[in-house]
């Protein structure tokens, strides 16, 4: 009998590999906790993006060499599943989205990711990272930024196949919180759009904003793509903590819920 379960056990198939894409100032370190916990059941790889200074890098340059990566450590398996943490969670996207992997790529999920952008103003005086937008002038966001706005089917580099290969996900999984004071709105890490009302920033979900300039945002988002969101009760710095991930009903519930 121990046999036969052996060989039962044995034939069921594994499932795919994840890689874990860290943030902004992060490291494959950062992300041990992560990690451990899933490597109990699949294999686990935690890239250094764009090595030791990768945040200094170009974001495009940084997706070109993150993909190399994936492809390089996924090159004998048929699919992969990415977590992206942060700026990690566009990364990932730029990876389905721009660098062709998403015949690859089963799932896509991420933690804290400012996919609408941030709000510029939150750091006056420094050298803004290429998500930024100021909600006041999107005609201006969708001409010059050359990241976010095309990865989110923005101006005059927009495309239909960008929506296509999310599309061809899975699942595209977002995972946010209310209390995240990095994230301006926090609801950018659900997929929010931000809506100027009457001279301040108000955002709102994705589905009921009104403002025309985002249509092609909304489209990108609505064309075919299966979408969950889910809330988590921490700060953008807790989402590596250990607390944070392994709390009854935290982080790692979550997102393993979503791999499985």
């Amino acid at each position: 009998m121990a046999v036969l379960n052996w060989v039962i056990f044995a034939a069921l198939p594994l499932p795919p590999p994840v890689v874990l894409i860290h943030g902004i100032l992060g490291t494959p370190g950062s992300l041990e906790t992560w990690r451990a916990a899933l490597l109990t059941t699949r294999d686990v790889f935690v890239p250094p993006v764009a090595g030791p200074f990768g945040w200094t890098m170009n974001m495009s340059r940084q997706c070109e060499q993150l993909a190399q990566e994936i492809n390089d450590w996924t090159a004998d398996v048929p699919e992969v599943d990415l977590v992206g943490f942060s700026q990690g969670g566009l990364l990932g996207r730029c990876v389905v989205e721009e660098r062709a992997l998403s015949a690859k790529v089963r799932k896509l999920v991420t933690v804290a990711t400012p996919h609408g952008g941030l709000y510029y103003e939150l750091c006056p005086g420094c050298t803004p990272p290429a998500y930024t937008v100021d909600p006041f002038d999107i005609e201006r966001f969708e001409k010059n930024n050359k990241f976010l706005a095309p990865l989110n089917n923005q101006g005059p580099m927009s495309s239909t196949r960008r929506a296509d290969a999310l599309a061809r996900l899975s699942l595209f999984a977002m995972a946010w919180s209310k209390t995240d004071g990095l994230l301006n709105p926090p609801e950018t890490a659900a997929f929010g759009s931000f809506c100027p009302v009457d001279s301040r920033s108000k955002s709102l979900p994705l589905r009921v904003c009104g403002l025309n300039q985002t249509a092609a945002y909304r489209a990108l988002a609505l064309k075919n793509v299966v979408m969950r969101t889910a809330r988590f009760d921490c700060t953008h710095a807790e989402i590596t903590a250990p607390d944070c991930i392994n709390r009854q009903g935290g982080l790692l519930e979550i997102v393993s819920s979503w791999l499985d």
